[in-house]
């Protein structure tokens, strides 16, 4: 059973664990299951493998999406066949909508127009964008005159943008219907009225985005009261998701119902849809986005080659803020529409038939009717509104490109089925518009889960491949209920504005008696609660309802849930018909223990070294912390069977705990008797390990789980522990490292294992685990939140490795060294509350493939994030959502030798950590961490921020260095902080002369080589972490055997001719030497009394030291040393990265000669194999002005 144990790892630069952390925490450990996970027959009646055909074309090349996206082929492309399938019922609607309904009425203390606007405030608005990012403007412009008490004069469309549509507002919606819904809630009118005969100039202004009620009233009402008229410009998104419930069913008012296109628009769309409906009963209508200007602003890359490079490049030119992206990054994460092909391919997957009639609206497709190929080789039936009208009837239209996206509008809110390749505005504004007129079947592509799956679908089955298209795309299909109230855009999710109708079903009530909350103790939080569900199935206890599902969009501050039944009153829906998806399932959770360790907590006298005594928990401190029973009578309701142990069931599941300690000791599921064992002593609670294998006691369920998954592209079958021990296996460099010479698996026969080969960045770290294949059960550990972890969203820690072994890492040295270890003066105070963790089991039907439980432990990690911060929690160090606060801005980068303009600080980090100094996050281990990716527009929202003061902290890949906010913040219960325009100025003196690198703290760029054959792990060969493997220090001496690595400026290439890591060569077992690196450049001139800077940023440091000398390598003293820095021990342990250092060395022009400079790079400790450096990015710029 799960027990912790510390594990030895032997003696080569140990993790140090000081006795104290054990004690100096205030844990939370959530043990939860269980999902049945039902497998039933995809919707298709033929299985053949999925095959591909080869089709001649002597034209123009084709896109095509094989082996992970699509590339251009010259003189063919393989089109995918598929199976001819049945569509299942539910392709065209939801069996739930009808429960659903559109509210937006106002409450009785919205007061009416002629009440609340005051005279001579008058507000104006220029949109920006093209039509659906108009509309938004449009919406909120209405909403802002609303909370200035203004009047809106009616909206200038933008005219000039990349549409260069000359329609007035009048030309596309119905300005007199405007007006007239809207006046009871605010007054509109058609112009600017003049005085005296004169027209005022009004006052011109633009919003930052997102801006909350309280930034329009700070910032804008006081122009207003002083100029009396306002124009805002560029009004996109200038409007927080968050309001008062009663302007946002405004916004939906304005937006379902006051704004409407003219009456030749909607007649021509009508239209439309009838020619749609004459063709087929049910059509789907596709949202393609894959115009030109879409893929070269989004800096995607299809495998067109340099063609394909260099017309998009061209255009992403027009935006001069957009800085270089990695293409394949942005199609790994999502952040790339589908290809035509990939469209099909997951229609096709979803169970919809060859036959079913296609309206695609879209622009100009980059590639033409050639990239639609693959598209309608699918789907032959395709159609757009030039095909199913004439010249003649789109004549009025045809030269606006937004009045032939209204058209498209129309066609797509009316399909039976709404598709789209992209998250853009018209995507959202449709699913929100669909959501609120009865959940019309909406599907958006769930990107970064398809393009793996697209990317291997060579490697599966049809079938294979299918289940888990369908699996991957839970959640993404317009289901009720499925983004979580208040999260993503208001304009995509309109929770506030959607109803529930009283359900008429069987409904079984939960026995109030069998809710038996057994703790009298609340101060502690201490709770242990059953519920027993009435169920038709009453063999497995299963009561079925609609399936719950995950929000994939950011998280927004949600609505009140207080309506929701009291606890014994809630009902569970009893739903006699079968759930139409293949998998769904049904989670119990537990609230298992909560250890308050007291005065080792609360008041912790600490010299120096931890006292043993005090920072360990004894069992008379133990029954205090966690005493939940009252009575004998309580303890026998709750399950427990003798005094030492508590048992809870729920027909599925079982688990035991030890009394009075609270340590799980026994899980018992899916016919399995336990899937954990204890291994660990009562009083050592630093390292815990999840182990359900014994070593030498190799019996039952010891030997069931061989199988590991750590992230889609990171799964594989592990050995044994008996593999790592002699004969069968032989240490190599370091005790974790060992090579299976004998394993008992054949196959894993000549590989090294160890455990640092699956570490991971704690910002992917949310969900790992097993798989046994007999019988198919997953066994998942989920970490919903990183607040409680140190070191910020990069900091590396372990994960899963073989035992089986789960690793829940709270606080470790790993990848940093002795800076993440907690530190405390004589008489400091420190609490923290680390956790929960959520351990999540599920299962599948024999026959089924075990490795889509994977797939659904990403979508219960989903859920659990959303979860996030968990409400069961009675403690109250442990604080819920409305105790937490919210903080926003946007933040910028300067650097005026790049671009006169501000940069958008794309996917910057940005984080709430302790006070401290510049960059003082990557080495804070004491406090909470809040951090999130800045969107593109350099926008950052950190929410559920427990209350505390903090730092704000930042940095922007591709930019050296890191940003602070000089002010402290506090942030207490409730706060909603918005800070504006944030400029982050990055080290700049003079302009770049060259540069080696990306500045993104990895030596990822950089060139990783081949692993000794001797020494590989097969999960890493072609893989993007090839730096995993083994030995790669032992290369460099290999590679450069007769002298160090030279780089010369405008010849080498970094990522074939820069080693990703200065080692030390081996000269024979057991010496080595210092390296030293030259950097070759030539100068046409010098000025020798001006000062040049060298900046170095290092991507890591083991017991290292970097010396920098100027064209003379036998210099005594050199020029810079950085002395003896970092113990990240990176080199041994696998890793890319560790800590990030950056340094900026003067450099006086007397040192420079003209012609042929060199910069020798030196790395003088030579102790071992492992001391060395790894680079991040390495720039040499001018003297200032120059």
């Amino acid at each position: 059973m799960a027990q912790p144990r510390r594990r030895g790892g032997g003696g080569h630069n140990k993790c140090p664990r000081p006795a104290l952390l054990p004690a100096a925490a205030l844990l939370l450990f959530l043990l939860a299951a269980v999902a049945l996970l039902y497998v039933s027959p995809p919707p298709l009646t033929d299985h053949p493998a999925l095959a591909s055909s080869r089709r001649r074309s002597p034209h123009a090349p084709l896109l095509n999406s094989s082996g992970g996206g699509s590339t251009v082929v010259s003189e063919h492309s393989e089109i995918s066949r598929v199976p001819i399938s049945k569509e299942a019922d539910g392709f065209w609607g939801s069996k739930f909508a009808s429960r659903f309904y559109g509210c937006s009425n106002s409450s009785s203390r919205f007061l009416g127009s002629s009440v609340i606007t005051q005279p001579d405030r008058y507000l104006m608005i220029v949109t920006s964008g093209g039509l659906n990012q108009q509309r938004t403007g449009i919406i909120d412009a209405v909403v802002a005159a609303r909370i200035l008490n203004a009047t809106l004069v009616v909206p200038k469309l933008d005219q000039t943008s990349f549409w260069k549509d000359a329609s007035n507002f009048s030309e596309i919606f119905d300005v007199d219907w405007f007006i007239s819904n809207l006046s009871k809630d605010v007054k509109i009118v058609k112009e600017l009225p003049e005085i005296g005969g004169k027209l005022r100039t009004p006052h011109r202004m633009r919003v930052p985005r997102k801006c909350t009620q309280r930034c329009y009233v700070n910032r804008v009402l006081p122009a207003l009261l002083k100029k009396h008229v306002v124009r805002l410009t560029k009004f996109d998104y200038r409007l927080a998701n968050r309001l008062d419930t009663d302007l946002q069913k405004l916004r939906c008012r304005v937006n379902y119902h006051g704004l409407r296109f003219t009456g030749l628009i909607e007649e021509m769309g009508e239209k439309l849809i009838q020619r749609m409906r004459e063709r087929s009963k049910h059509f789907i209508a596709l949202h393609l986005r894959f115009e030109p200007d879409m893929l070269a602003f989004s800096g995607c890359y299809y495998g067109g080659g340099e063609k394909e490079r260099k017309e998009l490049g061209a255009i992403r030119k027009r935006w001069k803020t957009l800085h270089a992206i990695n293409p394949e990054k942005g199609r790994r994460q999502g952040r790339c529409p589908l290809t035509p092909e990939e469209v099909g391919l997951m229609l096709r997957a979803l169970g919809y038939r060859n036959d079913v009639h296609i309206y695609v609206a879209s622009g100009e497709i980059y590639g033409g009717a050639r990239t639609l190929a693959p598209l309608k080789a699918f789907f032959p039936n395709l159609h757009t509104k030039e095909t199913i009208s004439s010249k003649e009837e789109l004549a009025p239209f045809s030269k606006y490109s937004s009045r032939m996206a209204a058209l498209d509008f129309i066609v797509c809110d009316g399909s039976d089925a709404f598709v789209t390749n992209n998250n853009g505005n018209m995507a959202k504004i449709l699913a929100g518009r669909r959501r609120y007129f009865g959940h019309k079947r909406t599907i958006r592509p769930n990107a970064k889960r398809l393009y793996s799956l697209i990317s291997n679908r060579r490697n599966m089955s049809w079938d294979s491949f299918s289940s888990r298209v369908r699996m991957v795309q839970k959640g993404f299909m317009g289901e009720p209920k499925e983004l979580r109230p208040g999260r993503g855009e208001f304009h995509e999710n309109p929770s506030t504005c959607i109803c529930e109708k009283t359900v008429s079903k069987t409904v079984a009530k939960s026995n109030s008696q069998s809710e038996q909350v057994l703790s009298n103790d609340t101060e502690r939080g201490i709770a242990i609660q059953t519920e027993q569900v009435s169920s038709n199935d009453t063999e497995m206890g299963i009561a079925t309802s609609e399936p719950t599902v995950p929000d994939h969009t950011d998280e927004e501050a949600g609505e009140s849930e207080a309506d929701e039944d009291a606890p014994g009153e809630k009902e569970e829906i009893i739903d006699p018909e079968a759930d139409d998806d293949a998998f769904f399932g049904i989670s119990y959770g537990f609230v298992v223990t909560e250890l308050t360790f007291l005065e080792s907590v609360t008041s912790m006298d600490v010299n120096n070294r931890p006292n043993k005594q005090r920072s360990h928990l004894s069992t008379s401190q133990a029954s205090e912390a966690f005493d939940p029973f009252t009575s004998h009578s309580q303890q026998q309701q709750a399950g427990l069977t003798n005094h030492q142990e508590v048992e809870i069931k729920n027909g599925i599941f079982e688990l035991t705990l030890s009394n009075p300690d609270g340590i799980v000791t026994g899980v018992r599921y899916n016919g399995v008797d336990n899937l954990m064992e204890i291994l660990n002593k009562e009083d050592n609670r630093g390292y815990w390990d999840l182990v359900w294998s014994k070593l030498g006691e190799r019996t039952g369920i010891f030997d069931v789980f061989h199988y590991m998954a750590l992230a889609d592209d990171r799964q594989r079958i592990m050995p044994m522990p008996e593999d790592r021990v002699p004969p069968r296996g032989q240490q190599l460099a370091y005790p974790e490292a060992v090579l299976l010479v004998d394993p008992i698996n054949p196959d894993l026969r000549g590989e090294v294992d160890d455990k640092y080969q699956y570490s991971c960045e704690d910002q992917y770290n949310n969900v790992h685990g097993w798989i046994s294949f007999d019988p198919p059960i997953g066994f998942w550990q989920i970490t919903p939140s990183d607040e409680f972890r140190t070191g910020g969203p990069v900091k590396q820690n372990l994960t899963s490795h073989v035992g089986p072994t789960m690793l829940a890492m709270f606080l470790s040295g790993h990848y940093a060294g002795d800076d993440l270890t907690p530190k405390f003066l004589t008489g400091e105070y420190w609490k923290k509350v680390h956790g929960p963790v959520f351990m999540y089991l599920n299962s599948s039907w024999d026959g089924s493939d075990p490795t889509l439980l994977w797939e659904d432990a990403k979508v219960q990690m989903m859920i659990e994030k959303e979860s996030w911060p968990y409400c069961f929690a009675l403690s109250d160090d442990f604080q819920k959502t409305e105790q937490r606060g919210c903080i926003s801005g946007r933040l910028l980068v300067r650097d005026r030798y790049l671009d006169d303009a501000d940069l958008y600080a794309t996917s910057a980090y940005v984080g709430l950590a302790l006070p401290g100094d510049v960059g003082s996050w990557q080495r804070e281990c004491k406090g909470y961490q809040f951090w999130c990716r800045a969107e593109d527009d350099g926008s950052f929202c950190i929410r559920n921020i427990v209350a505390g003061d903090y730092n704000l902290y930042a940095w922007v890949p591709g930019f050296i260095g890191d940003y602070k906010l000089d002010a402290k913040l506090t942030i207490s219960s409730g706060d909603d902080i918005y800070l504006g325009d944030l400029v982050y100025e990055p080290p700049r003196d003079g302009p770049t002369m060259w540069e080696i690198g990306i500045p993104d703290r990895s030596a990822s760029e950089f060139f990783v080589p081949d692993p000794n054959p001797n020494y590989v792990n097969r999960l890493y060969i072609n893989h993007p972490d090839r730096f995993r493997q083994y030995g790669l220090w032992e290369r460099y001496a290999e590679l450069y055997p007769d002298g160090d690595l030279v780089y010369t400026i405008g010849q080498s290439d970094y990522t074939t001719d820069w080693f990703f890591a200065q080692v030390n060569r081996r000269t024979d077992q057991s010496t080595y030497q210092p390296t030293t690196w030259q950097i070759k450049f030539n100068l046409d001139s010098v000025s020798p009394n001006s000062t040049y800077k060298f900046r170095v940023a290092l991507a890591s440091s083991a017991n290292a030291e970097l010396q920098v000398r100027f064209n003379d390598q036998d210099r005594t003293a050199p020029h810079f040393t950085t002395g003896l820095i970092g113990k990240d021990n990176t080199i041994a342990r696998h890793g890319i990265h560790g800590l990030y250092w950056l340094f900026n060395i003067d450099v006086s022009g007397a040192w420079l000669v003209q012609g042929m400079n060199t910069i020798y790079l030196k790395q003088p400790r030579n102790q071992s194999p492992f001391q060395g450096l790894m680079y991040d990015y390495l720039r040499m710029e001018g003297p200032s002005g120059s």
